[in-house]
């Protein structure tokens, strides 16, 4: 698939808010619009950038703090949601089930979670992301 970027045309005082995604596979290979259309709406509700992602080498954008939002593990820099505090610029990435733990992959400055009840079916990156940014915006609304 081809990389793909989309700039939400910020005001100069906005946040700079990007979300890198990577395709979920094999889902993704039956119709990619699907899978970009949340993030459109993500871009319009919440003024973000985004990118969807086949491959780590294809991040854009690497000059702002990383946020790697994970499954839950037990490593010691991992924080829960609920208790992050947001960045005003950030990139936040989210993964797929081959790389469901971005860190692994980045060097990121953050590693969140967010809790659920069952982990062995996870969020698409697009739903976690719903989650965040609106996390961002109930703790942040002068952003």
């Amino acid at each position: 698939m081809k990389m793909k970027i989309f700039n939400h045309p910020h005001r100069s005082k906005m946040p700079k808010v990007y979300v890198v995604g990577f395709y979920p596979y094999p889902e993704a290979l039956l119709n990619e619009r699907a899978f970009e259309a949340p993030y459109e709406a993500l871009m319009a509700t919440y003024g973000i950038n985004w990118q969807l992602i086949d491959s780590p080498d294809e991040l854009a954008w690497k000059s702002l703090p990383i946020i790697a939002v994970e499954e839950p593990t037990k490593h010691p820099d991992q924080v829960c949601i609920e208790d992050f505090e947001h960045p005003r610029d950030c990139i936040y990435i989210v993964g797929n089930t081959k790389h469901r733990w971005p860190s692994a992959w980045f060097d990121v400055d953050h590693r969140v979670y967010i809790p659920g009840p069952k982990w062995d079916a996870p969020l698409y990156g697009s739903q976690a992301m719903s989650i965040v940014l609106y996390d961002r915006y109930k703790k942040n609304a002068d952003l």
